[in-house]
């Protein structure tokens, strides 16, 4: 097979690969992801991809040489999209550490579990989370004065739409002991209706089964209840990051394509 239509195909992995990605929930924000989980949905799209491709190769019976070539340039595309993502979350850190790129958080709860909450996100400022204040669940209680040294307390949870309107909030963290635990069907049916993304900080042991869909800020164990998808410039700078590194692995194998051809 021509050398043009190697390249082709390199283009249309790289390109199936984007798309891979991006339904496999790879471009939504990762800040709380630990890097050994991201690496390893980068390593089972790339994986996916090269089946696909293999198969594909197969099935058109194209030349050994071109099923060589999807192999090597899947183990480049891992290698470079990894590094590039190591790389982005240095830099990230570095800059929420000092102030940028940050997303701000509201707490709905106000007992020790919160405290702890707000702990963690105050000893983890390289997540870029930064606490506008809390929420109160029970009406009876005042909503006002501080929580703690830094943290208000912003009103009572039947209010909740309108503090996350009043400051642009886009995460809400349910910090709730168990026994308050039945009203997260009510608070997830109103913000639901919203584009923030939805955190349960669960306080028992039990919630460990759902590792599926937990992450780790410190010590603290997070349920992702809602997950909204980078939007602006954020998906297009993830992507073309992705892109970036895939085309270097390209332009790296190029040698090996002239010697496969």
């Amino acid at each position: 097979m021509p050398f043009a239509w190697k390249y082709a195909w390199a283009l249309a992995m790289m390109g199936l690969w984007l798309v891979v990605a991006w339904q496999r929930r790879l471009y939504i924000s990762r800040r709380t992801v630990h890097f050994r989980q991201e690496l390893k949905e980068v390593v089972s799209v790339s994986l996916l991809v090269a089946l696909l491709f293999i198969a594909a190769a197969w099935f058109f019976d194209v030349s050994t040489g071109l099923r060589n070539f999807v192999i090597v340039g899947i183990f480049h595309m891992i290698f470079w999209v990894s590094i590039g993502r190591w790389l982005s979350r240095l830099l990230l850190r570095r800059l929420r550490a000092k102030g940028y790129n940050l997303r701000h958080v509201v707490l709905l709860g106000t007992g020790n579990l919160a405290l702890q909450v707000i702990d963690e996100l105050e000893n983890n400022d390289s997540l870029g989370l930064r606490i506008a204040g809390v929420v109160e669940l029970d009406s009876h209680r005042p909503a006002s004065g501080f929580l703690s040294a830094k943290v208000p307390i912003l009103g009572h949870a039947v209010a909740l739409q309108e503090i996350i309107a009043t400051h642009g909030i886009q995460q809400v963290f349910v910090a709730l002991p168990i026994t308050q635990l039945h009203v997260l069907k009510g608070v997830m049916q109103e913000l639901s209706k919203l584009t923030v993304d939805v955190r349960l900080i669960p306080d028992i042991a039990e919630y460990s089964t759902l590792a599926a869909g937990m992450e780790q800020i410190g010590s603290l164990s997070v349920i992702n209840l809602q997950a909204t998808p980078c939007d602006g410039w954020g998906r297009v700078g993830k992507r073309m990051l992705d892109f970036s590194f895939s085309l270097s692995a390209l332009v790296l194998c190029l040698p090996l394509l002239i010697v496969l051809s």
